[in-house]
């Protein structure tokens, strides 16, 4: 340490410039070539150093118990809250990309399971009651849709 009675301490700048000043052209490498060989030696500080300047900071893996748990999905209000804590959870760096994903596929699959054995109850309700309903899809065309259902209709009887 620089001895220096009465004067106002050294800032990070003047530090950094201090350093900056006193390397030369050659001591980068040499530097890097001796913490390099420490590391290969197993000196663990070396190690971490050089780890963390070549393959940056390790990313913090979430514990099992910080990872989303689901509700049973058995309605749509079930997997809209679902969808939301997934959100919440991606947002606050609480779970992976890849955990994301595997949520999300699973939330969606759930929703369409949901919506076909909707659609196939309000089918069976309305068929009971003598209604013809007909689910299109998007792009089809809704009066085709319902002619062909009209059409199969007739060939059963």
């Amino acid at each position: 340490m620089i001895d220096r009675p009465g004067a106002r301490p050294i800032t990070a700048a003047a530090w950094r410039n201090l350093v900056h000043a006193s390397i030369e052209d050659g001591d980068i490498p040499a530097i890097m070539g001796q913490l390099v060989q420490s590391a290969r030696e197993g000196n663990p500080s070396a190690v971490e150093l050089v780890l963390r300047y070549t393959a940056g900071t390790p990313y913090k893996c979430p514990a099992p118990s910080e990872t989303l748990n689901l509700p049973e999905l058995t309605s749509y209000s079930d997997c809209m809250t679902a969808l939301n804590d997934l959100l919440q959870a991606e947002a606050s760096n609480a779970i992976t990309a890849a955990q994301a994903k595997s949520y999300r596929e699973t939330i969606m699959a759930a929703t369409g399971v949901l919506r076909a054995e909707q659609q196939e109850q309000l089918e069976d309700a309305l068929s009971e009651q003598g209604s013809t309903v007909v689910f299109t899809r998007a792009g089809e065309d809704p009066v085709e849709s319902f002619r062909a259902v009209i059409d199969q209709r007739g060939e059963a009887n």
